[in-house]
């Protein structure tokens, strides 16, 4: 009998060893997955940082071109996301086209007659008929799209909306694309709406010199941020022209009122606010 409970004794010693063994090695695998899923989710970060800028850096190429990188950059996403894919409707590229294009007829006529589009019906990474027409400066074809109640509210697949578009206009004046900053204000988009880095329209503003479209952003309330990217890009100007400063004093505000009550400080604002306003 005694020989017997000794041996009981030694079993549950051992499953008692074999159990903190057990658990013990249980927590090094749960600590190894979690420090696995970790950096996958930092990697992930990364790829998709870089297709947010590699996206924007498409933004001004011939618009067949940018639709198919943007369906290239879905794909991808898909796979780092491990889900399905979105697709862009051949009826819904087309409206997109008209919006990039500022061709007001033919947009009209194809969000009446086309079936399956939408005012707001987006492309696979999310940008709509108004961001379109907003990264190119179409104010005819953003004032036509307003007027069918488009969202201005609405966000890309890296969370950017039609003011950020407005705001990082490449080859833009910045009298041109304050007015249309002015456009979509008035339109009650939001200046307080950030990236998916972080980055407000206001950061976009900044990010590229644009003094007058700041000023306007940063009176209707738009957060600043210290933008890494501004520092880089003013850096390597710096570097290749030493005879600029970036010491200056800053601008002085730029008030909406002052700037809707005197059109003709711009011409090419004159012009366009002729266009859509009158």
């Amino acid at each position: 009998m005694e020989k017997r409970l000794a041996s009981l004794q030694e079993e549950v010693v051992k499953l008692r060893g074999a159990s903190i063994a057990h658990s013990a090695l249980s927590d090094d695998l749960k600590k190894g997955l979690e420090a696995e899923s970790s950096e996958r989710r930092r990697l992930r970060d990364v790829l998709h940082d870089l297709l947010r800028i590699t996206e924007s850096l498409s933004e001004g190429v011939q618009f067949r071109r940018h639709v198919l990188l943007e369906e290239e950059m879905e794909l991808l996403s898909a796979r780092l996301e491990d889900r399905q894919p979105a697709r862009t409707a051949p009826s819904q590229v087309t409206v997109l086209r008209l919006a990039a294009a500022g061709d007001v007829a033919e947009l009209e006529q194809a969000l009446e007659d086309m079936d399956g589009v939408s005012v707001n019906g987006s492309s696979c990474r999310g940008k709509t008929p108004v961001m379109y027409a907003a990264s190119a400066g179409r104010v005819e074809a953003v004032a036509s799209l307003l007027g069918r109640r488009a969202s201005v509210g609405s966000a890309d697949a890296f969370g950017r909306g039609a003011m950020h578009f407005a705001a990082a206009r490449l080859g833009a004046s910045d009298a041109e694309q304050a007015k249309m900053v002015n456009r979509l204000l008035k339109a009650g988009a939001s200046v307080k709406q950030v990236d998916t880095s972080g980055a407000s329209a206001l950061t976009y503003a900044e990010r590229w010199g644009q003094k007058m479209t700041a000023s306007l952003l940063r009176e209707a309330g738009a957060p600043q941020m210290r933008d890494p990217e501004v520092l880089l890009l003013k850096s390597r100007r710096h570097e290749e022209d030493p005879a600029i400063s970036f010491k200056a004093a800053p601008p002085a505000a730029v008030s909406i009122a002052a700037f809707e009550a005197a059109p003709e400080a711009s011409p090419r604002v004159s012009r366009r606010a002729s266009e859509v306003d009158g």
